[in-house]
């Protein structure tokens, strides 16, 4: 006798089709969501099949996952830098812990499940276990809270390091400010942030500096980051040039190849020239003195 399996869908009948194809026999109907094998079909193809079956049935029987808005809150808690991690994916897996009434991200991390059905299992032993929504929001598993404290850290970590970084670039333009928040928060000493302010070097800036204590000490360090931002703003806005000067290349190119395809000689943008030429001395001097 031909065995013969039932699936809820003819997708997934097919695709049965397709991967036992040597054993399908010849009364089988494509047509139809029951699939029909031989009489010899090997036991382990239709364990196989069997499985399938009753994990697509059990799929078309679960009800879908509806999306939930997020708070502000939850967003600001979300990670977007690391992979996995985005609004959809969150507002479906705060949809999933619903069903279960419990605060899915006290459970689930966004970024540690590829599929959101595949935080099911976890949301489900955190239900019978008591989750946060249930019996007062204390019960929830070890697992969970030490998840919590974890990107807890990894948050507070990531935005200590984050003002550091931002500190250290501001107190090398000359930002005292950031100088202290080098010194009382991120651990710098004195020496540390003299060589942020002297871009690194002994030169003349921290060779004077020896030589003087005090009020004047302070006096030529903040004119040395005067000094510096300055510097930082000319390079800023030499970068601005080359950018704007770009621009007006491709513009004027464009405008000769419309005068080209008009029948009409080309023009030179002697306009950009001049001011090319008043401005090549700055940037010469500029880079000079900042050397």
């Amino acid at each position: 006798m031909s065995p013969e399996i039932e699936f809820p869908t003819k997708a997934a009948a097919d695709r049965v089709r397709d991967q036992h194809a040597d054993h399908l026999c010849t009364d089988d109907d494509r047509r139809l969501t029951t699939v029909t094998f031989t009489s010899d079909t090997p036991e382990s193809v239709i364990d196989h099949a069997e499985a399938v079956a009753t994990s697509e049935q059990a799929a078309a029987n679960r009800p879908s996952i509806e999306a939930v808005e997020l708070t502000e809150a939850e967003k600001r808690n979300l990670d977007f830098s690391r992979d996995g991690v985005n609004v959809p994916k969150a507002r479906y897996l705060k949809g999933l812990g619903a069903e279960y009434g419990i605060d899915a991200f006290q459970h689930v991390d966004p970024g540690e499940v590829d599929n959101v059905t595949d935080a099911r299992p976890i949301l489900e032993r955190a239900a019978k276990s008591g989750g946060i929504d249930r019996g007062g929001g204390a019960n929830y598993d070890d697992e969970a809270t030490e998840r919590q404290q974890r990107q807890r850290r990894e948050q507070a970590e990531k935005h200590a390091k984050e003002g550091c970084d931002h500190a250290r670039d501001s107190c090398e333009h000359g930002q005292p400010e950031a100088c202290e928040f080098l010194a009382e928060v991120c651990g710098y000493d004195d020496q540390q942030v003299e060589q942020l302010l002297s871009g690194g070097s002994t030169t003349d800036e921290t060779s004077t500096e020896q030589g003087l204590s005090g009020e004047k000490k302070g006096a030529l360090q903040r004119s040395w980051g005067g000094y510096k931002a300055a510097i930082s703003e000319i390079d800023r806005l030499l970068s601005l040039l080359e950018d704007r000067k770009a621009t007006a290349q491709q513009a004027f190119a464009a405008i000769n190849r419309i005068r080209e395809q008009a029948g009409k000689d080309p023009l030179e943008p002697e306009r950009l020239h001049e001011q090319l030429e008043t401005t090549q001395d700055l940037a010469v001097q500029n880079h000079a003195e900042h050397r």
